[in-house]
């Protein structure tokens, strides 16, 4: 039951993160540009190269490319949330941007489908786990997807597949590094 649900979920939304660019109701994203050079400008199909800093709209970092090598991906292939994606199109090598993405721009609302009840049995009388831990569950049809434990009682363990950055506005700051691939067909 619970493999399904997630499958179903999974197969519907490819995945947690919404890949389709669409943007949910009254949905906006905030673009600040700081700095910029002059130069070739990111179009949709572009590979490109981009150094980051991700934080929460209380200044809490999630996440950053800070002492990495920078992050890789190609615009509009659906390997970033919608809203990076949207933010780095127009951006020239160089530029600096500050975007605030909104929940429907990055990784959608936390629901409640996503959050299940599983027979503490299921589990194994050698289980041991505590909320805040996460596990990996796999699905039906092999993918796997993360999830994490909320509550264990004596009878259930409570499954949460929501991504941890559900229903969080996300604000990045982008600096575009390189552009490596232009697509011939933009």
């Amino acid at each position: 039951m619970i493999l399904r649900l997630f499958r179903q979920y999974h197969t519907e939304n490819a995945g947690f993160s919404r890949r389709d660019g669409s943007a949910g109701p009254g949905a906006s994203a905030t673009y600040i540009v700081t700095s910029h050079k002059n130069g070739m400008s990111v179009q949709n199909g572009n590979t490109i190269r981009v150094h980051y800093i991700g934080e929460l709209t209380d200044g809490t970092r999630f996440d950053s490319s800070e002492g990495r090598d920078p992050l890789e991906f190609t615009v509009g292939s659906g390997m970033v949330v919608p809203g990076f994606d949207a933010a780095v199109l127009g951006m020239k090598i160089g530029e600096t941007k500050s975007v605030t993405i909104p929940p429907a721009d990055a990784y959608g609302e936390k629901t409640d489908e996503m959050i299940v009840d599983i027979p503490r049995g299921e589990f194994g009388e050698d289980f041991t786990a505590e909320p805040g831990e996460q596990l990996m569950i796999q699905l039906g049809d092999g993918n796997q997807i993360p999830v994490t434990i909320t509550k264990i009682n004596d009878t259930a363990v409570t499954l949460d597949a929501n991504h941890p950055l559900a229903g969080k506005t996300l604000v990045f700051t982008i600096t575009l590094a390189e552009i490596l691939e232009t697509n011939p067909d933009a």
